[in-house]
């Protein structure tokens, strides 16, 4: 491990961004539950970033295949959001 990581572990206390989802998860965190799922319910918003940057009306941010990819991942983001809604409703955050 070289210094960099030993200070990148002091300033963060050791926890990185991976490990607090992946421990706020088990850990059972509802804030992080509402928080991931407004997260991906935002994804939503790039079908219609893709489409006006495919008809020129706003700058384009690469090539049309990553605008259609970006717009493709938008909405599957959108579709686990509204199966993390129904599970919510089904079985509680996290499904507990």
């Amino acid at each position: 491990m070289g210094r960099g990581n030993r200070d990148l572990d002091r300033r963060t206390h050791g926890l990185r961004p991976g490990r607090g989802l992946s421990v706020g998860i088990v850990g059972g965190w509802r804030w992080l539950f509402w928080l991931i799922l407004i997260a991906f319910l935002a994804g939503i918003l790039r079908v219609p970033a893709a489409a006006l940057e495919l008809a020129g009306k706003i700058p384009q941010q690469g090539p049309a295949w990553y605008v259609v990819l970006t717009a493709l991942v938008g909405m599957i983001q959108f579709v686990v959001a509204l199966a993390m809604a129904a599970g919510y409703r089904r079985s509680g955050a996290w499904g507990q």
